[in-house]
């Protein structure tokens, strides 16, 4: 045999088994679909026998809750009566409940259902019938009260007709009485008025004398209003920059003794026990170096007390200065003397060594007057003719005048300590 007719035959032989595979294929998935359609089918009959089950049950407990329903509108009410299939409207219920509660406030905020409610209300009627019967009760009560009272009323009036006819008589009595009251009472009135007069003028004067009073009083205080004017200016050194300016000048130091020498002294009222601050006397910026208090004073110069060194390395040395803000040693001063000056405070000795302290005598007090200085008893008067008995200074009018201002009241007999002379 050729051999192509050999592959030939081998050809046709592979094809013949191909197409016997492919029938064989076809045929098993066709089993298989036939197969898996029957079980779907199946399992679809027993999904539909389970729902109508389920349909005949639910339609069953429907009709249980229909029934339930129909029996709670029936009984709770609010249903629309032409309707095949009535049930109560929520809305018209909570409309009611709500109504309800108002009318009876008694409810409460809790009363927010009708099983809420119904005990409350049963309470609150009963409360309101125990009210009406105890108000009946009482009602009762008054009308056997109210015709007590009438019986006794007729008895009453009865007895006051009788006091009324006594009354009327004894009102025809006061009013004769009445008459000679009045009388007697007018004279007193007239008498009265007559008094008002008096002491209508009694208070006029007494108005004029307080407001002569008020108007001194007003003077007195402008007075002290001027005056405390003229201490500002007094006191004016005190303020910057006059503050700060030196007031003396350091003329030895003694470190041995902790002590120094100034060039001021009583010529300047400078008094033992005025502290100053020392500061530097160079040129060139101030720098504080320390304190100095006074110890003894001398007519020009004093010795002082080193104190509160504020370097040990930078004494306190001569040409150093010292300042104290409220000290002053050359403010004009003003005094007045009243009273009888003698031996060696003669008035023109007193008036000599005043003008060396820078105070300046007055011959009468004003605004300016620091200090009023009392000498002894006078025995004659401002003309010098004698006296019957010898006048105190202080019942001078100048004394009790610087009494009112404020002015410093310095004795004789004290005026060295005062002046720390």
């Amino acid at each position: 045999m050729p051999s192509s007719a050999l592959s030939h035959r081998r050809g046709a032989a592979r094809v013949s088994v191909i197409w016997l595979v492919a029938v064989l294929l076809v045929a098993g998935v066709a089993l298989y679909l036939a197969f898996s359609s029957q079980s779907a089918a199946k399992a679809a009959r027993t999904e539909a026998e389970q729902a109508r089950s389920e349909a005949s049950e639910a339609k069953k407990a429907m009709a249980v809750e229909a029934e339930f329903a129909a029996k709670l509108s029936k009984s709770v009410g609010w249903t629309d009566p032409k309707s095949a299939n009535p049930r109560s409207s929520v809305d018209a219920l909570l409309a009611s409940l709500t109504e309800l509660k108002k009318q009876l406030p008694d409810l409460g905020a809790n009363a927010d259902s009708l099983q809420a409610a119904l005990p409350l209300i049963g309470q609150a009627l009963k409360e309101r019938a125990d009210q009406v019967a105890a108000l009946e009760e009482r009602a009762n009560g008054l009308s056997n009260e109210l015709e007590s009272e009438k019986t006794a009323h007729r008895s009453s009036k009865e007895g006051k007709d009788a006091e009324i006819a006594s009354l009327n008589q004894r009102v025809s009595d006061e009013a004769a009485n009445a008459k000679q009251t009045q009388d007697e009472l007018q004279a007193r009135l007239d008498k009265s008025v007559a008094e008002r007069s008096t002491l209508d003028e009694q208070r006029r004067a007494l108005e004029k004398q307080l407001d002569d009073a008020m108007r001194a009083h007003r003077s007195r205080i402008d007075s002290y209003e001027a005056r405390l004017q003229q201490m500002k200016q007094v006191v004016a050194f005190a303020e910057p920059p006059l503050a700060d300016m030196p007031d003396a000048r350091v003329l030895a130091v003694s470190d041995k003794l902790g002590a120094a020498w100034i060039d001021i002294g009583t010529n300047n009222r400078l008094i033992p026990g005025t502290r100053f601050r020392v500061e530097s006397g160079g040129a060139g910026a101030k720098r504080t170096k320390g304190t100095a208090e006074v110890v003894a004073v001398d007519a020009e110069q004093a010795q002082v007390k080193i104190g509160d060194l504020a370097d040990r390395f930078d004494p306190i040395v001569p040409g150093d200065v010292l300042v104290n803000p409220v000290y002053d040693p050359t403010g004009l001063r003003h005094a007045v003397l009243i009273g009888r000056f003698s031996g060696n405070y003669d008035e023109k000795n007193l008036r000599a060594l005043l003008e060396k302290m820078n105070i300046k005598v007055q011959d009468k007090l004003n605004l300016e007057t620091n200090y009023l200085i009392v000498g002894s008893e006078m025995w004659t008067d401002a003309d010098g003719q004698a006296l019957d008995a010898p006048l105190s200074p202080a019942e001078l009018p100048a004394y009790k005048e610087a009494e009112s201002l404020g002015v410093q009241i310095v004795p004789l007999s004290e005026f060295r300590s005062y002046f720390k002379m």
